[in-house]
Protein backbone atom coordinates (compact mmCIF):
# COMPACT_ATOMS: atom_id res chain seq x y z
CA UNK A 1 0.00 0.00 0.00
CA UNK A 2 1.20 3.19 -0.93
CA UNK A 3 1.40 5.95 1.57
CA UNK A 4 -0.12 9.16 1.10
CA UNK A 5 1.99 11.98 1.25
CA UNK A 6 2.83 13.76 4.37
CA UNK A 7 0.52 16.81 4.47
CA UNK A 8 3.46 19.78 5.83
CA UNK A 9 2.08 21.73 7.95
CA UNK A 10 0.72 25.38 7.02
CA UNK A 11 3.24 28.23 8.41
CA UNK A 12 1.41 29.77 11.53
CA UNK A 13 0.85 33.40 11.01
CA UNK A 14 2.30 35.32 13.38
CA UNK A 15 0.58 36.85 15.70
CA UNK A 16 0.34 40.67 15.82
CA UNK A 17 0.04 42.53 18.96
CA UNK A 18 -2.00 45.28 17.29
CA UNK A 19 -5.34 45.23 18.37
CA UNK A 20 -4.56 43.29 21.64
CA UNK A 21 -5.90 45.78 24.55
CA UNK A 22 -3.03 46.66 26.68
CA UNK A 23 -2.91 45.63 30.71
CA UNK A 24 -4.11 49.20 32.29
CA UNK A 25 -3.11 49.10 36.12
CA UNK A 26 -5.69 52.20 37.78
CA UNK A 27 -2.56 52.06 40.26
CA UNK A 28 0.24 52.37 38.38
CA UNK A 29 -0.77 54.39 35.00
CA UNK A 30 -1.92 56.83 36.36
CA UNK A 31 0.62 58.09 38.77
CA UNK A 32 3.05 57.28 36.21
CA UNK A 33 1.65 59.39 33.61
CA UNK A 34 1.25 62.46 36.22
CA UNK A 35 4.87 62.08 36.53
CA UNK A 36 5.50 62.11 33.20
CA UNK A 37 3.58 65.01 32.55
CA UNK A 38 5.22 67.00 35.14
CA UNK A 39 7.92 66.04 33.85
CA UNK A 40 7.14 68.06 31.01
CA UNK A 41 6.96 65.42 28.29
CA UNK A 42 4.43 65.52 25.70
CA UNK A 43 1.38 62.73 25.03
CA UNK A 44 3.68 60.92 21.84
CA UNK A 45 6.77 60.97 25.05
CA UNK A 46 4.22 59.46 27.43
CA UNK A 47 2.49 56.90 25.28
CA UNK A 48 5.76 55.43 24.59
CA UNK A 49 7.05 55.49 27.94
CA UNK A 50 4.28 53.76 28.90
CA UNK A 51 4.55 51.26 26.22
CA UNK A 52 1.07 52.10 24.47
CA UNK A 53 0.23 53.87 21.43
CA UNK A 54 -1.27 57.44 21.18
CA UNK A 55 -4.41 56.12 20.14
CA UNK A 56 -4.56 53.98 23.93
CA UNK A 57 -3.00 57.05 25.61
CA UNK A 58 -6.48 59.36 24.19
CA UNK A 59 -8.93 56.03 24.87
CA UNK A 60 -7.37 55.98 28.44
CA UNK A 61 -7.52 59.57 28.87
CA UNK A 62 -11.59 59.04 27.91
CA UNK A 63 -12.43 56.19 29.22
CA UNK A 64 -10.66 55.99 32.80
CA UNK A 65 -11.65 58.89 35.31
CA UNK A 66 -8.36 58.33 37.54
CA UNK A 67 -6.27 58.34 34.56
CA UNK A 68 -7.97 61.79 33.32
CA UNK A 69 -7.99 63.23 36.67
CA UNK A 70 -4.08 62.34 36.98
CA UNK A 71 -3.37 64.27 33.88
CA UNK A 72 -5.59 67.47 34.86
CA UNK A 73 -3.49 67.28 38.35
CA UNK A 74 -0.33 67.20 36.73
CA UNK A 75 -1.42 70.11 34.46
CA UNK A 76 -2.40 72.12 37.36
CA UNK A 77 0.82 71.36 39.15
CA UNK A 78 2.80 72.50 35.93
CA UNK A 79 0.75 75.90 35.94
CA UNK A 80 1.35 76.71 39.64
CA UNK A 81 5.08 75.92 39.04
CA UNK A 82 4.99 78.56 36.52
CA UNK A 83 3.08 80.94 38.49
CA UNK A 84 5.69 81.19 41.39
CA UNK A 85 8.25 81.24 39.22
CA UNK A 86 6.82 83.97 37.14
CA UNK A 87 5.73 85.72 40.15
CA UNK A 88 9.55 85.49 41.71
CA UNK A 89 10.95 86.95 39.10
CA UNK A 90 8.17 89.70 38.89
CA UNK A 91 9.24 90.83 42.47
CA UNK A 92 12.97 89.69 42.97
CA UNK A 93 14.31 87.33 44.90
CA UNK A 94 17.35 86.31 46.88
CA UNK A 95 19.52 83.21 46.52
CA UNK A 96 23.02 82.17 48.24
CA UNK A 97 25.90 80.66 46.53
CA UNK A 98 28.87 78.41 48.57
CA UNK A 99 32.70 79.09 46.90
CA UNK A 100 35.26 76.33 48.29
CA UNK A 101 38.77 76.75 48.08
CA UNK A 102 40.56 73.80 48.35
CA UNK A 103 44.70 74.20 49.31
CA UNK A 104 47.32 71.24 48.96
CA UNK A 105 46.11 68.05 50.54
CA UNK A 106 42.72 68.48 49.96
CA UNK A 107 42.46 71.05 52.45
CA UNK A 108 39.41 73.68 52.78
CA UNK A 109 41.62 76.85 52.95
CA UNK A 110 38.74 79.43 52.45
CA UNK A 111 34.75 79.14 52.45
CA UNK A 112 32.83 81.67 50.86
CA UNK A 113 29.54 82.50 50.85
CA UNK A 114 27.12 85.19 49.63
CA UNK A 115 23.85 86.38 48.51
CA UNK A 116 22.44 87.37 45.25
CA UNK A 117 19.79 89.31 44.67
CA UNK A 118 17.48 88.93 41.18
CA UNK A 119 15.64 92.65 40.82
CA UNK A 120 12.25 92.20 39.65
CA UNK A 121 11.07 92.02 36.15
CA UNK A 122 8.52 94.87 34.90
CA UNK A 123 7.68 92.70 32.20
CA UNK A 124 6.93 89.83 34.74
CA UNK A 125 5.09 91.57 36.83
CA UNK A 126 2.49 92.59 33.82
CA UNK A 127 2.45 89.15 32.23
CA UNK A 128 1.74 87.77 35.87
CA UNK A 129 -0.79 90.62 36.77
CA UNK A 130 -3.06 90.60 33.54
CA UNK A 131 -3.47 86.60 33.72
CA UNK A 132 -4.36 86.56 37.41
CA UNK A 133 -5.79 90.29 37.74
CA UNK A 134 -7.82 90.37 34.67
CA UNK A 135 -10.54 92.79 35.49
CA UNK A 136 -7.84 95.51 36.90
CA UNK A 137 -4.41 94.87 34.54
CA UNK A 138 -6.07 94.72 30.98
CA UNK A 139 -3.47 95.07 28.46
CA UNK A 140 -5.39 97.39 25.67
CA UNK A 141 -5.73 100.03 23.66
CA UNK A 142 -8.84 102.25 23.76
CA UNK A 143 -9.37 104.10 19.68
CA UNK A 144 -12.16 107.13 19.60
CA UNK A 145 -13.20 107.41 16.18
CA UNK A 146 -15.24 111.10 15.10
CA UNK A 147 -17.58 109.88 12.62
CA UNK A 148 -19.30 113.32 12.99
CA UNK A 149 -17.99 114.84 9.55
CA UNK A 150 -19.72 112.96 6.66
CA UNK A 151 -17.59 111.34 4.12
CA UNK A 152 -18.81 113.69 1.51
CA UNK A 153 -17.72 116.62 3.79
CA UNK A 154 -14.31 115.51 4.53
CA UNK A 155 -14.11 115.20 0.20
CA UNK A 156 -14.91 118.77 -0.44
CA UNK A 157 -12.55 119.82 2.12
CA UNK A 158 -9.80 117.64 0.97
CA UNK A 159 -10.80 118.62 -3.16
CA UNK A 160 -10.61 122.58 -1.70
CA UNK A 161 -7.63 121.98 -0.15
CA UNK A 162 -5.49 120.64 -3.48
CA UNK A 163 -7.15 123.22 -5.99
CA UNK A 164 -6.23 126.16 -3.23
CA UNK A 165 -3.09 124.41 -3.34
CA UNK A 166 -2.52 124.40 -7.30
CA UNK A 167 -4.02 128.66 -6.93
CA UNK A 168 -7.09 126.97 -8.74
CA UNK A 169 -9.38 128.89 -7.17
Amino acid sequence: MARAPKKTPAKKARKSNAGRPPKYDAKLHPKLAEAYVVAGKNVVQIAAELEISVSTFYDWRENKPEFSEALARAETSKNNIVATSLYRRATGYNYRTSQVKIGEGGVIVERTRRTHHVAPETSAAMAFLTNRDKDNWKQKQVLEHDVSDSLADRLDRATRRHRESRGED
